[in-house]
């Protein structure tokens, strides 16, 4: 399931890597698979991910990018920045984009349309992995031994803030329905 959603996050859905990361550097602690073929192939996966995603640009280019998945992100001044971005930068661009997660996809996609090579693409790509993937795995990975303790910390959290929430629905119920009744005198 985590290479699963690490090429789904990679191909541009909205599911956030590092949580992916981190279960992945838990999971590899927990069990008896080496920690570092787990690395390898989440990091061969997001990478991947990106390399399939630059692939379509390439392919298909303009299409891609005004498909109704990234039309929301791709508004006009966006597009611009990031063509010029990507045509000033180049690869440099590729480096910086696989850190933004919002506008990483898109900067992917504009990397395959202004044909970057794909060697020069898949080299910067995972040289920004290199700096990002391992860092978070391993955080998973060493701390694997505490989530008990936070999962107990989040419940009492979210326990409270439901409480919150619910006080707060009420106020703004009461509050309403105080308004209405002095409109309707």
């Amino acid at each position: 399931m985590l290479v699963l959603g690490l090429l789904l996050a990679g191909l541009g859905v909205p599911i956030p890597e590092d949580p992916l990361l981190l279960a992945a550097g838990v999971i590899s602690h927990r069990t008896s698979l080496p920690w570092w073929l787990v690395l390898c192939i989440v990091y061969a996966s997001a990478i991947g991910a990106d390399c399939a995603l630059f692939a379509l640009a390439r392919r298909f280019g303009e299409r891609l990018l005004t498909s109704r998945p990234f039309r929301r992100f791709a508004t006009p001044e966006r597009r611009r920045r990031l063509e010029e971005l990507v045509s000033r930068r180049g690869a440099y661009a590729v480096f910086i984009g696989h850190h933004l997660s919002v506008l990483r996809p898109l900067v992917f996609i504009v990397a395959g349309i202004e044909k970057i090579p794909l060697r020069k693409f898949a080299l910067w790509d995972g040289l920004a992995g290199l700096v990002a993937i391992p860092p978070v795995f391993g955080v998973g990975y060493v701390f694997s031994l505490h989530i008990a303790a936070a999962q107990a910390g989040v419940a009492r959290v979210e326990h409270w803030v439901a409480i919150g929430a619910a006080v707060a629905a009420l106020a703004g119920w009461m509050i309403w329905s105080w308004r209405r009744r002095a409109q309707l005198r």
